[in-house]
Formats: structure tokens, sequence, C-alpha cells
């Protein structure tokens, strides 16, 4: 039986986009939450960007990625990425306390 493939690109790229999400976090975290709006509103933006993109492009493109793959790579970014926000506000949260 043939697995079902992916029909969303942006589906399929199994959440690589929330690594973009550390650019604001780190602002956040290095600059300040005011020097931090511009970055957030530049990844809100090519976020939509990319999401129009998937939307008017995703016809175009071979779909040959397994639900199963994506399940996984999906799984693993948010894991990743989670674990990487985590660290750093606890870091940084420890590095406040001290002083």
């Amino acid at each position: 039986m043939l697995e079902p493939l992916v029909e969303n690109w942006y589906v399929a790229s199994s959440g690589v986009m929330l690594w973009a999400l550390l650019a604001p976090i780190g602002a956040i975290l290095v600059f300040g939450a005011r020097e931090s709006i511009p970055w957030f509103i530049a990844y809100v933006v090519l976020a939509a960007v990319s999401g129009l993109f998937d939307f008017y492009l995703a016809n175009e493109l071979p779909r040959n990625v397994s639900m199963q793959s994506v399940a996984v790579f999906f799984a693993l970014n948010f894991v990743a990425m989670s674990s990487i926000v985590y660290v750093l506000v606890t870091y940084f949260m420890r590095r406040l306390e001290q002083l």
C-alpha cells in the first residue's frame, strides 16, 4: 500500500520555519522587549509571505514526501526549537536573579 503524500509544502517543511522564531526571541533577550518588536514584525510578515508563496506555488512542485517523514521531522523541529527557547529563557532568568 502506498503512503499518503503531503499536499502542502508549508506543512511538508516539517515546521522548519519555527527556527526563524529564534530571531525575535534572541532580540528580546539581547536587546530588550521594545527593541525586539521590529524583529517580531519581520518574522510575522515573512511567515505570511511564505504561506502565500506556498499557496500559489504548491501545485507546481512534485509531491513526494510521506506523512510519516513529515510527522517525525515536525516533532524533532518542535522539540529542538522548544528546548533552545527554554534554555535561553532559563539562562537569562538565572542571570537576572544573580543581578
